[in-house]
Formats: structure tokens, sequence, C-alpha cells
């Protein structure tokens, strides 16, 4: 909290020195921008790969290219927008994040105070912003975990030629690790990201296991559940093995409440597809209904994984899922869970058998990782989702 305290106020004050006190304190009400209802032009993601592994070999010149679309060229601006409004970034986030976590809206307070200048929001607009830390910059966390895929200053027109050169990530100077891709459309007062899916895993060496950190994607769609039903989760993974994969689920709401779904599942490299079953739809509660469609609750969901090093790495479901009544009958009318025999009863109609799970999977995960190969030189380097 203090952190974030004094990220406020110390951006409070550059932001402050960029415009002049004065021209701070006495910035008139703005009147509504001439693109503020205009869509903004998002980056799209065709052919995306679940995930993909750079070994980069100490190269100073190692590079990744990456491809972009776009639905139309934007680049007819309004009388009252900046000159380089209605454009493409490109950063690299060190994490992914649930769907309640959203980025910052602006990355520079540059950005923020020429917008403010020219008319495009006014100071308690600005003021707003600033204290709900949503300049990327300064932000207490995010701020040291994006960087720069483009520069600030050498943003994208959107354009069809733009997006079919594609964008060039120079990696000399980025560190080991895995990363996020997202694409920025700067178009003040309202701007947009779109991340890539997949992750980006950059090495030095295959063979180093420091550098072989795990990582791990979800390529489902949007998921609609049935309560109590079966269902899939799907990705791709890279990492140590024997390793192992949890899934938690949240209720929809301004406070995550994480709870079990699956533990301790063996997870091997490559494409994956995770057997689970829905929680019943009394289990979320109030906190994930919501109050116009109390009907069609919404759940986060997540894959935690661990290595064979008892390194983590946590993947997040894009969308929030939806989950509906079962359709057939899932619950006994009588409301026991149990029968006579007092064997846990079941849901007709959307039940699974329930899978053992192996009690010595971490005794397992020790042993294995004791007998492992060194190498891992055979690895594919792109991976899709599971099919």
């Amino acid at each position: 909290m203090a952190g974030a305290r004094n990220s406020r106020q110390a951006l409070r004050a550059a932001f402050a020195g960029l415009l002049g006190l004065s021209a701070w304190a006495l910035a008139p009400a703005r009147a509504q921008a001439g693109n503020e209802l205009h869509v903004r032009t998002p980056v799209l993601w065709p052919g995306a790969s679940c995930g993909q592994v750079v070994e980069r070999g100490g190269s100073e010149d190692a590079a990744l290219h990456l491809d972009y679309a776009i639905p139309a060229e934007d680049t007819l601006l309004t009388a009252d927008e900046l000159e380089d409004s209605r454009t493409h970034q490109f950063l690299a986030l060190c994490r992914d994040r649930p769907s309640t976590e959203l980025l910052p809206e602006w990355i520079t307070a540059d950005d923020l105070a020429r917008s403010l200048d020219a008319g495009l929001l006014d100071a308690a607009e600005a003021e707003a912003i600033i204290s709900d830390l949503g300049i990327l910059d300064a932000h207490p966390e995010w701020s040291s975990c994006a960087r720069r895929i483009t520069a600030d200053d050498d943003r994208r027109p959107i354009t069809f030629a733009a997006a079919e050169a594609g964008v060039d990530w120079t990696l000399a100077d980025v560190p080991v690790g895995v990363w996020r891709v997202a694409g920025y459309t700067f178009e003040p007062p309202l701007n947009l990201w779109s991340p890539r899916p997949g992750f980006i895993k950059i090495v030095d060496d295959l063979d180093d296991p420091e550098q072989d950190l795990p990582a791990l994607a979800l390529s489902s769609p949007e998921l609609i559940l049935e309560a109590d039903g079966a269902f899939t989760l799907e990705g791709c993974a890279d990492l140590l093995e024997p390793a192992l994969a949890s899934v938690d689920w949240s209720p929809f709401a301004p406070e995550l409440d994480w709870r079990p779904l699956l533990e301790a599942e063996a997870i091997t490299d490559g494409s994956f597809s995770l057997a689970l079953t829905a929680p019943p739809l009394e289990a979320l509660g109030p906190p994930g209904r919501d109050a116009e469609a109390s009907d069609q609750p919404t759940l986060l969901l997540r894959v935690r994984v661990t290595d064979a090093l008892g390194r983590s790495a946590v993947a997040h479901l894009s969308q929030p899922a939806q989950l509906r009544p079962c359709v057939g009958g899932c619950a006994d009318d009588s409301g026991s869970d149990s029968g006579e025999d007092g064997e846990s009863g079941s849901h007709a109609g959307c039940s699974v058998p329930e899978t053992p799970r192996p009690r010595l999977l971490w005794l397992l995960l020790a042993l294995g990782w004791m007998g492992r190969r060194k190498g891992r030189t055979t690895r594919a380097r792109f991976f899709s989702s599971a099919s």
C-alpha cells in the first residue's frame, strides 16, 4: 500500500512539472472528444501458437518475428486528436493475469499530459487515472513487469501495410523467462489492450535447467459450463518433468476467492487436456452471480503447475466461464448427498465418474527428477492447443 501511495505522489509531482501547476489546477472542463464514440481498432492475433520456445544462444542479433492483423485501416483523425493517435504499440509482460485484473489504460505520464493539454480529458479525469494507478510506467507492479517491443515514439499506423509487415522483437536484452505479448491501441482518451494468446519462453541454452522455467497457457475458448457437468480445459506446457498441475476456480467478483477443482494431476510437455467437473451452482453464491442475470453466474479458471525443481507457473482462462443449470436434471430432488450404504451419491445427467488421484505423485516427482535426462534438445519449438 505504501509503495502504491508513493507511486501516486511521485507521479502527481512529475505530472505537474510536465504541464505547469497553473495548467493542472485551472484546466477547464473539456467537451466530449470528437473520437470518443469511435470504436478502437484492436490488434488481432490470427494463427498465434499456444506456446513458443526461443533458444537465443547468446546471439546479440536474436529477434523474434510476430505476425498480427487488423480488422480495418484506421487513420482518419478528428481535429482534436493527437498526431500519434490511432496507432499500435507492442509490449511484453512477465506474467499472465486473470480477466478481472485490467492493465493500466495509459503507458506513460507524457501520454496523459499531452491528452490533458489537448483537451481530450480534464484535470479531474487525469487525477482519477493517477489515483487508480492507471499509468503503466508508474504502476508499482506492471512498471517492472512490462517491456517495450516497439518504442513509445515508434508506434505503428493502423494500416494493412504495417500489419502485413509484422513486428520484430529484438531479444538481446530481454531477460531469460516466460513472456506474454500484448498489442496496445493508442487513441486517447480511451486506449485499448489486445493480449496475444499463448506464451513465449526465451532461453539461451535449453540444456540449462536453471533457464528452463515452467511455462503454460490455456487455449480453451470462452466456456459455457453446466453445473456439476464434465468439461475439458485445454492448453500447452513446456516444463521440466515430472510435473504436477492443479486447477482452481473462483466466483467472478472484485475479490477473487480461489478454490481447488483439481489437485496434483501429472502433466507433460506439449498440449494437454484436463478432464474436470464444474462446481454446483450453489457453490458460487451471491458473489458469482450477475445482479441482472442471476441464472447465469460466471467463474474464473486458472491452472497452476509445479515442475521437477519445485518452480511454479500460473495460466488463466482469458474469459470468464458461464455456469448454467445442468440440462436433464442434475441434482437429486431429495437433496441427499449419500446413499444408505454411505457411498457418495451422484447427480444424474451431468456427473462423471470421479477418477482416483495418485497419492504418491509428489514422491514420484522427486524420484523422477533424480533420474531425468539431462538434455531436452528434441522439444518442439511451437505448441498448438490440444485437439
